[in-house]
């Protein structure tokens, strides 16, 4: 059983958190610990009814301590694998896992698409520079569908390290209906 540390930018309701909450809530080989830089959202209790150990840092309240706990949150746990999710998280969660020590970062870029007037700039910027740093922090980057890893390619981001994982879905209650 491996032990994932997943840092994410917030736990509120959208289609990262919940394909975080699925791969929590259905893989039962590994043990999950999970870090919302924000607060506990949506998911925050929802996690912890299926027994995950959930911290919110509350990072835009309190920056310094934020990222202090975040690091001794890391060391504490001594995870096999530092799972970030989305840019914010693959920043500030990338960097503080390898400075913490850990080589077994991994990225998850859950976004296909960054448009100027459909992403905040600040989001877009992240993102640039997660590119610039992309052959340095992560060992491997995540991407949710082979468009999201094209456009990233084409931000910057270092291709090779790169696979890509399609959303995972129940099927018995996700399924095509058949035209009668």
């Amino acid at each position: 059983m491996k032990k994932i540390l997943h840092v994410i930018t917030g736990l509120n309701d959208g289609g990262a958190e919940s394909v975080l909450y699925r791969l929590c809530k259905y893989d039962k080989s590994n043990q999950y610990i999970v870090v919302s830089l924000m607060d506990e959202g949506k998911y925050g209790p929802l996690l912890e009814e299926i027994g995950v150990q959930v911290y919110c840092l509350n990072l835009s309240t309190r920056p310094l301590s934020a990222l202090i706990k975040l690091y001794n949150l890391i060391r504490q746990y001594n995870p096999e694998v530092v799972q970030t999710w989305m840019y914010h998280a693959d920043l500030i969660g990338g960097v503080v896992a390898r400075l913490a020590g850990y080589k077994n970062v991994f990225w998850n870029i859950r976004h296909t698409e960054l448009k100027p007037n459909e992403s905040k700039s600040s989001t877009i910027l992240i993102a640039k520079f997660c590119a610039k740093i992309s052959s340095l922090v992560p060992k491997g980057i995540v991407c949710c569908a082979n468009k999201a890893r094209n456009v990233h390619i084409d931000l910057g981001y270092s291709g090779e390290k790169m696979i890509v994982i399609g959303n995972g879905y129940d099927l018995s209650v996700f399924y095509p209906k058949r035209k009668l």
